[in-house]
């Protein structure tokens, strides 16, 4: 017979087991933003460099927190079983996605941002971010749909996917124009 002490001992540990894989995804989504920011930046000089390493997180993760109300809305709506715990999970695993493909891109971002620094490269620069974004809605729209057994979750998934790419546009758009791509 197992001691309340040991079991809560035994679900601790296995909550942290649990944790571990969502804060690697986070952390590698994290260091992708952060080294394409940096990479993007860093044709203008350190201190672009720098600033592009702290906002291009903020800007992926920031838009990734503006999605999750609307993702719980719509999984409400639709009477989804799925828990916040598990969003949280999909959300994470997207993260992580994201984050390995935006570190494959940070090589050929430095390259451009070093050769090209006109309109057009800030355009390819905010295109390939757009293109991005809209395959991170995807994968997670995805994954969303495989977890959701609820009749009419292809419907909230939809609703939340053009939600988020509403948001995800509105954030490529500001950028764009606070780094002068657009009047």
């Amino acid at each position: 017979m197992t001691t309340t002490m040991e079991t809560t001992t035994e679900t601790t540990m296995d909550r942290e087991r649990e944790r571990a894989p969502l804060t690697r995804e986070v952390a590698i989504g994290i260091a992708g933003a952060a080294a394409l920011g940096a990479a993007a930046g860093s044709g203008h000089g350190l201190a672009m460099g720098l600033r592009g390493a702290a906002l291009a997180p903020l800007l992926f993760f920031g838009g990734a927190a503006l999605a999750l109300p609307p993702m719980v809305l719509c999984g409400t709506w639709s009477g989804s079983r799925a828990t916040l715990a598990e969003l949280g999970r999909h959300t994470a695993g997207t993260l992580g996605a994201l984050g390995r493909a935006l570190l494959g891109l940070a090589l050929p971002a430095a390259f451009l941002s070093a050769t090209v620094r006109t309109r057009a490269g800030l355009g390819v620069l905010v295109a390939t971010l757009s293109v991005a974004g809209l395959a991170a809605v995807l994968r997670q729209a995805r994954a969303l749909r495989a977890a959701e057994d609820a009749p009419h979750a292809w419907l909230a998934i939809a609703a939340w996917g053009t939600l988020s790419l509403g948001i995800g546009a509105r954030l490529m758009f500001l950028l764009s124009r606070n780094l002068g791509g657009a009047p």
